[in-house]
């Protein structure tokens, strides 16, 4: 369910922005990337971890954000329950591209500024 990673970074972007305003030197910043897909599970050493493109291409995204951002692929950002999400919350989504290694050529990615990161000055 994308909509619930997409939830959850937007609420771990406003709550950073409040710890941050409290802070006198160099405001936190969240990175945060975004992916749905399959991917292989597996427990090692008593730990889950996983695997495969889908968890390689979120990485490659999070190395997209800038901080105070959240970058999602076009499955995420697609996905009906994630489009309501952005409406109720009235928060945009801006389109960029983005060459991300290992997954061969330009790509469209969505970037998005949470409304708290955006009032408080924070750029992307």
């Amino acid at each position: 369910r994308p909509e619930r990673a997409v939830e959850a970074m937007v609420a771990a972007q406003t709550a950073l922005i409040g710890a941050s305003d409290d802070r006198s030197d160099e405001p936190l910043r969240l990175k945060a990337g975004i992916h749905s897909g399959p991917c292989i599970a597996v427990t090692l050493n008593g730990r889950l971890d996983y695997f495969g493109s889908t968890v390689n291409l979120a990485a490659r995204l999070e190395g997209c954000a800038t901080g105070g951002d959240i970058v999602m692929s076009d499955a995420v950002h697609d996905d009906p329950a994630v489009t309501a999400l952005l409406a109720a919350e009235a928060i945009a989504a801006v389109a960029d591209d983005a060459e991300l290694k290992g997954f061969g050529g330009s790509r469209r990615i969505w970037r998005l500024t949470p409304a708290a990161a955006a009032s408080s000055g924070s750029t992307t």
